[in-house]
């Protein structure tokens, strides 16, 4: 808020020609979407960066594992039962409405959240 003090401040003593109408306004718009994707790009950065190191430490574990200590890693074969087809689409129907309600109630906090941060 200091800053757009200060930009608006600026534009306001400068003795140049009359600027065009609104283009304090774009201005600050513009900054304002810029600062938004650097949080965007930080955030998608980040997450990438901490998916990379879990990757490269779990196959540097495995690695080192299988490597030194003649660890044999094996997986157990999982057999998969027959099931009812109206059983499995009983549990899919469950799930799909679970994830709706999940997919609900993040949109209803998202919306208290921005009506409590403009408040």
């Amino acid at each position: 808020m200091d800053n757009d003090k200060v930009l608006r401040d600026f534009f306001k003593s400068s003795n140049q020609d009359k600027l065009p109408y609104g283009f304090e306004n774009m201005l600050m718009v513009k900054i304002f979407r810029k600062a938004e994707q650097q949080k965007r790009r930080s955030y998608f950065l980040g997450i990438g960066l901490i998916s990379l190191v879990s990757i490269t430490m779990v196959s540097s574990t495995i690695y080192v594992l299988k490597r030194f200590f003649d660890v044999k890693i094996t997986f157990p074969k999982l057999e998969i039962p027959n099931f009812d087809t109206n059983i499995v689409g009983f549990f899919v129907f469950i799930a799909a409405i679970t994830l709706f309600l999940l997919i609900i109630d993040t949109y209803i906090r998202m919306k208290k959240n921005i009506k409590r941060n403009n408040i």
